[in-house]
């Protein structure tokens, strides 16, 4: 039976490659991973986020989101405004040219994505989701204690 290490080592490899095929598909764009991310998840927000929001989406800090959002405004894929609800905040959206490349990235995702699940059944697939899912929850209700 495999240790819990061991696994844990495996979704880190798996993870790695993944992001490897990603950064590889997104080279021609010039568009870093996280930056793909960021912009996919503006892409699925309903109203224009604040950092804060933007930042537990994607997992980072806040700094760390407020650099990321810097560099799709430097790039013309985000814009800021004062947030209608508090004006002594900020909230970011997507300009057109972020909709067409949230677009674009939404296509190289589902390329990659389709590629690096091939070789499981559907099932599978579920499963896998089931579990990293169940992981993912776990870690989620750690941060909320800690």
């Amino acid at each position: 039976m495999a240790s819990n290490a061991e696994t844990i080592d495996l979704i880190g490899a798996v993870s790695r490659s993944i992001r490897r095929h990603m950064r590889g598909a997104l080279a021609p764009f010039d568009m870093p991973p996280a930056l793909a991310r960021a912009l996919r998840v503006l892409d699925q927000a309903s109203e224009p986020m604040r950092m804060s929001d933007l930042a537990d989406a994607l997992r980072i800090e806040r700094r760390s989101a407020t650099d990321v959002a810097e560099q799709l405004v430097e790039r013309g894929f985000v814009a800021r405004r004062a947030d209608p609800s508090d004006k002594r905040a900020t909230v970011i959206e997507l300009t057109g040219d972020g909709t067409r490349m949230a677009t674009a990235i939404a296509r190289i995702r589902t390329s990659v994505s389709h590629k690096a699940a091939a070789p499981l059944e559907p099932d599978e697939v579920a499963e896998l989701h089931r579990l990293l899912t169940k992981l993912l929850a776990a870690d989620d209700c750690e941060r909320s204690d800690g």
